[in-house]
């Protein structure tokens, strides 16, 4: 059963979640599908937060989706990422879930100043021409620091930092992709 903290229902993962991935593939591919099937209108949306890793905890959750996002960092691993991404949804994912679509993917830890990070959003732009791409969040690391600290989301733990500004603006951008209604209002006061 889900805590409610913060305004949300959360499920957290354990520490160990990964060295799960060898029992997940005894576990039918469905089985978080069908979960989520049997507990459907109990919540507005249901988000998974995978590691990032396409092993087989990951294809379970994106099976049980409708919408990915996608997060893509601007350097080579992120460049490299793509194509296994897009090799994972199509080959793994879709055969068992083939209305699955991709809500956004999300230039992360830009840095303008840095060449290759100019270098690898460009590649990225690109690549996802008529896909559904976020503006790209800038590299900060201060607020996700005191976030964690706090074991706070980061529009709590530091709702007036540029951090947060930046979570609010892509949650804007993927409601806006999937066709939501916005989450949040202009400023702060809409925190969570």
């Amino acid at each position: 059963e889900p805590r409610h903290v913060h305004g949300v229902d959360l499920i957290p993962a354990f520490w160990n979640l990964q060295e799960t991935e060898a029992m997940a593939k005894s576990r039918p591919v469905r089985c978080i599908a069908d979960r989520i099937d049997s507990v459907r209108g109990r919540w507005d949306v249901v988000i998974f937060d995978s590691a990032p890793a396409l092993g087989e905890i990951a294809k379970r959750a994106a099976v049980a989706s409708d919408f990915l996002l996608v997060p893509l960092t601007t350097n080579i691993k992120g460049v490299e990422a793509l194509s296994g991404v897009r090799k994972f949804v199509t080959e793994d994912v879709q055969p068992y879930n083939p209305g699955l679509r991709y809500g956004l993917f999300v230039p992360t830890k830009y840095d303008s100043r840095r060449g290759t990070d100019r270098s690898a959003l460009s590649f990225i732009q690109e690549e996802l021409q008529g896909e559904p791409l976020a503006s790209p969040l800038p590299q900060r690391e201060t607020g996700w620091e005191l976030a964690a600290r706090e074991c706070k989301p980061v529009t709590l733990a530091a709702p007036h930092m540029p951090v947060a500004e930046d979570v609010r603006r892509v949650t804007q951008e993927f409601m806006a992709a999937i066709g939501l209604e916005p989450v949040f209002r202009t400023g702060t006061e809409n925190a969570e």
